[in-house]
């Protein structure tokens, strides 16, 4: 090799190499810098087609989102509809303007649609107005705005000092998939919040249900063993801190289970048009107790404004901005519409973290720390297949499960 030059050059993957600069090398470079160019012309045909997908308004999204756009066209996996220049199909809303702020901080949040909620609230936590967003089926999230009565003005409600009573206690699906699961319903005879404390000999497990005080009860418990028999019990609390706890109950996941049972809520089916709410205040020991009746049954959470001084502040959007759907619908609903989870073995979505799991940085979650699709997805594109946020599955849920290490 006396006598010849080297030469180095940057391949496609960002490698450094060396050629020697004889002719067999010389058509190595040239047929490489051809691939090159070809990548960067779609590359810049991809960007230029992006741009070229108009909002409402005449506005591009690339205008304002050059960086993200020239950044993720460069990705060996691009989600379809970002490719395809369509937003709007995940981003997007239908229901007109929401009244809600730009930033809502949520007291409670409930997970069963239901068509009476109850929820419990501190008194400091509530301003004059509250945020309520109700979820139901096929249409978007709905928004509305609560005027908080003055404290005297609430209807005071006493202790009956009786605790919710128990029922219908059923271990619904059995899911053995990427991860084991299982489904616990029942019923109380009063509006109640509570918990399933669960384990494999001792109960020293547990999963909350939320914040909404209600009837029909469902819980999941995740990262379940497989082959193993469980016992569980349940305790609910009614709105004025009753407490009643269930007998001791026995699953086991050795097999996967199908029971069909489901919770349901009479009334509302096929309704169409927006959602109809009536609001209820009552106060009881320096708390109040918010009663919100649903013209059907949908989820509901409720919030107040961290930063009301925030309307009077000039607007960084432009005023013909596309109206923007919730975190939820975003990273979560619009998903299904494409991949439906009754046809995919997946990661149960819109619940909270076990109790002392760290979930990484770049793990990204709803607002209210929820896991969603894009918590393992990345949303518009990556180098990883299934646009994953690691390498590959095993790396991902070790992420999260550190006793699968």
């Amino acid at each position: 090799m006396h006598g010849q030059t080297k030469r180095f050059f940057r391949n496609p993957a960002g490698c450094f190499q060396h050629l020697s600069a004889g002719p067999a090398a010389q058509d190595r470079v040239r047929a490489l810098s051809g691939t090159i160019t070809l990548w960067l012309v779609a590359a810049t045909l991809l960007l230029a087609s992006v741009s070229s997908a108009s909002g409402a308004g005449g506005q591009h999204c690339v205008a304002c989102h050059a960086e993200l756009t020239a950044r993720i066209v460069k990705k060996r996996y691009i989600h379809n509809p970002f490719r395809q220049q369509q937003c709007m199909s995940c981003h997007g809303i239908t229901d007109g303007a929401s009244p809600l702020p730009a930033t809502v901080k949520w007291l409670a949040k409930g997970q069963t649609p239901a068509t009476t909620h109850w929820f419990r609230l501190n008194a400091a936590d509530c301003g004059p107005l509250l945020f309520g967003e109700a979820d139901h089926e096929s249409r978007e999230p709905q928004g509305f705005r609560l005027s908080v009565p003055a404290a005297g003005d609430m209807e005071l409600l006493e202790n009956d000092h009786t605790p919710p009573a128990i029922s219908d206690v059923t271990v619904g699906d059995v899911t053995r998939a990427l991860f084991t699961t299982a489904t616990i319903t029942w019923q109380t005879d009063e509006y109640t919040v509570g918990a399933v404390h669960f384990g494999i000999g001792d109960l020293d497990q547990s999963a909350e249900i939320g914040q909404q005080y209600t009837k029909a009860h469902q819980a999941t418990l995740l990262a379940l063993k497989p082959n193993s028999t469980y016992s569980f019990a349940i305790e609910s609390d009614d709105l004025f801190g009753n407490r009643s706890r269930s007998a001791t109950f026995q699953f086991s996941t050795a097999s996967s289970l199908k029971s069909g049972n489901r919770t349901v809520t009479a009334g509302g089916a096929g309704q169409q048009g927006p959602l109809q709410l009536t609001p209820h205040f009552f106060r009881h020991d320096g708390a109040y107790l918010l009663k919100v009746t649903l013209s059907r049954p949908a989820t509901l959470a409720v919030g107040t404004d961290p930063d009301p001084d925030a309307a009077a502040r000039p607007s960084t959007v432009p005023a013909d901005h596309p109206l923007l759907g919730s975190w939820i619908r975003a990273s979560t609903e619009s998903c299904a519409a494409c991949h439906p989870p009754d046809e995919m073995s997946s990661h149960p979505v819109n619940v909270s973290p076990k109790p002392g799991m760290r979930l990484p940085a770049d793990y990204q979650t709803l607002p209210n720390g929820r896991i969603s699709c894009i918590t393992c997805h990345e949303e518009h594109g990556s180098d990883n297949p299934y646009r994953l946020r690691r390498r590959t599955s095993r790396e991902l849920c070790i992420g999260c499960h550190k006793d699968l290490s």
